[in-house]
């Protein structure tokens, strides 16, 4: 989604092969070795960080969530609409995307919107919980 966005994209991967096919079916991303000298030189000119070993880990998971009090119940009951809002807008996206008249405008901008959407939601979430703790 970023390299459709614009965004200069660079995936760190341990697979030749896979860095191989990266590189020929991803025109605006590159690939480096991963390894922890790159990571540090890529983080001070990172924008975004994606770590896909830590969401797709399910040790990691285990390891870090105990309901009730990392996420408290009150962020696990806000964090379900907000990952409704972020999935459907996608979803949305993607069946209507064949529809568009110009979809090299109209697709970037439905991103941004759904984007603009999920940070609306998070941080009026976010303020109604500072505001119901300082009443």
């Amino acid at each position: 989604m970023a390299t459709g966005l614009g965004a200069d994209v660079t995936i760190l991967e341990v697979d030749l092969e896979r860095m191989r096919f990266l590189d020929i079916t991803m025109d605006n991303a590159h690939t480096l070795y991963s390894s922890e000298a790159h990571l540090h030189e890529l983080m001070a000119t990172t924008d975004l960080l994606i770590g896909a070993v830590l969401v797709l880990s399910p040790q990691t998971l285990v390891d870090n969530v105990s309901l009730g009090v990392a996420p408290t119940w009150h962020d696990f009951l806000i964090a379900i609409p907000i990952g409704m809002i972020a999935y459907t807008g996608i979803e949305t996206i993607s069946n209507m995307a064949e529809e568009a008249r110009d979809e090299e405008k109209t697709i970037p901008r439905a991103i941004n919107r759904v984007v603009i959407a999920v940070i609306s939601a998070t941080a009026a979430s976010k303020g109604s919980r500072i505001w119901s703790e300082t009443v």
